[in-house]
């Protein structure tokens, strides 16, 4: 199978020197100039390659990762270009393989279909063939994709597997990838606009590849992991720690926050709230730390989220996002807005606990019910909190209940 169709691979970035000289083809230019300059700018090269398997390692959407196997091209200096047009440093490398066999399998099985985001797609397959001077499969194979689609897959699916890198625990693959997307956008944004003019005012003021937003939090995040590195969280050995000592360790441990998708797009999984409970049980000793965090802690946590795997844009979760469900939970409040709809800023969370306290969950219910200027939305949640209290358990957007003969009357 000559690739997933659901896992990110990790890879690496190739510095190609030689140029693409296409064959005559019926192939768009738009098509093949943005190959020429795709394989100048990283983009896998197949030439002087040896067509065969390997083990590569790869991520999943879902935030998890295993070795699978990949046909490709291994180069002399033992780096591997798989057909999503990416090059991989391979776990092993294993029998050689016949490309012709390879590609007669996938026509009749209709593999090269232009698909957003596929890791196996005909242009990515259109543009290898191209440069190994297969005119006639890269033809089949290509399926009149356009230059601009064929650019902003390359970058996407380069993202993707910094992302990937980074939801794994690999900070110096994600590092090493989102420096240089980070550094390479200017070529391909100035590139892309010599061949695709911008055709409204609209167009012209947003960014050609918006879906990179995000890369340079993503490199500034890897470097700082880089440069103190630690282990995955460990609640049970900050759960002996001292109070003090053990609220402070969990506010460190907020960065490697994993929470991966339910479904596209899906919630957090409530395994993964194991962090925020922690937090609950401290109460509201937690509170000062956690207001803290909120007004200055930048970091981002593992936890990345999609509309769908297809898409090319990723969110990062902040560290702030869990810091706030933390303070929701200890609470028991999830509706942090003003009258008007605006969300809290720093100062409406001080506000907060400077009128709460340490007051009970029940006691702040009562007493935002009881608050004339509150709003419809906290008097609503208030009120169903009141309800709900003696029967089941919320733990953020999640409702649990405890069996029948448990609960206790209204």
């Amino acid at each position: 199978m000559l690739a997933s169709a659901l896992l990110l691979s990790v890879a690496v970035i190739p510095d190609q020197g030689t140029a693409l000289t296409p064959p005559q083809t019926h192939i768009s230019q738009d098509f093949l100039r943005t190959v020429r300059f795709a394989v100048k700018n990283g983009f896998g090269d197949p030439r002087g390659g040896e067509y065969r398997e390997a083990t590569i390692r790869r991520h999943s959407n879902w935030g998890r990762s295993e070795d699978g196997q990949a046909h490709g091209w291994l180069k002399k200096d033992g780096r591997f270009v798989a057909w999503n047009g990416l090059t991989y440093r391979p776990v092993s490398v294993g029998a050689k393989l016949d490309l012709a066999e390879d590609l007669g399998s996938a026509f009749k099985e209709g593999q090269f279909i232009p698909f957003p985001m596929g890791p196996q797609n005909g242009a990515n397959a259109a543009a290898l063939l191209l440069l190994l001077g297969d005119d006639e499969s890269a033809r089949v194979a290509w399926r009149s994709e356009s230059g601009e689609q064929f650019l902003k897959r390359f970058l996407s699916e380069t993202f993707n597997q910094a992302v990937a890198a980074h939801r794994g625990g690999d900070d110096g693959e994600a590092n090493r990838q989102a420096l240089w997307i980070k550094e390479s956008v200017p070529r391909f944004e100035e590139f892309a606009d010599s061949l695709w003019p911008r055709k409204t005012l609209r167009e012209a003021s947003l960014p050609r590849f918006d879906f990179l937003e995000n890369v340079g939090r993503l490199a500034d995040d890897s470097s700082r992991r880089l440069k103190n590195p630690k282990g995955r969280i460990d609640l049970a050995s900050i759960s002996v720690l001292p109070k003090e000592r053990r609220i402070a360790a969990l506010i460190a441990a907020l960065d490697e926050v994993e929470t991966p998708e339910s479904g596209q797009t899906g919630g957090d999984l409530p395994s993964s709230r194991s962090l925020v409970m922690a937090f609950a049980k401290e109460g509201t000793a937690a509170i000062p730390a956690l207001l803290d965090c909120l007004e200055k802690d930048d970091r981002l946590t593992r936890s990345v989220r999609f509309y769908r795997n297809i898409h090319p844009h990723w969110y990062f979760q902040s560290v702030k996002s869990v810091a706030t469900a933390a303070f929701g939970e200890i609470y028991q409040i999830y509706d942090f807005k003003r009258p008007d709809g605006a969300p809290w800023d720093i100062a409406d969370y001080r506000a907060f606990y400077a009128e709460m306290g340490d007051r009970s969950p029940a006691e702040v219910q009562y007493l935002r019910l009881a608050d004339d200027g509150a709003g419809e939305r906290v008097w609503i949640e208030a009120a169903n909190w009141l309800g709900e209290c003696q029967s089941v358990r919320r733990e953020g957007g999640w409702i649990t209940a405890p069996p029948e003969g448990d609960r206790s009357p209204l």
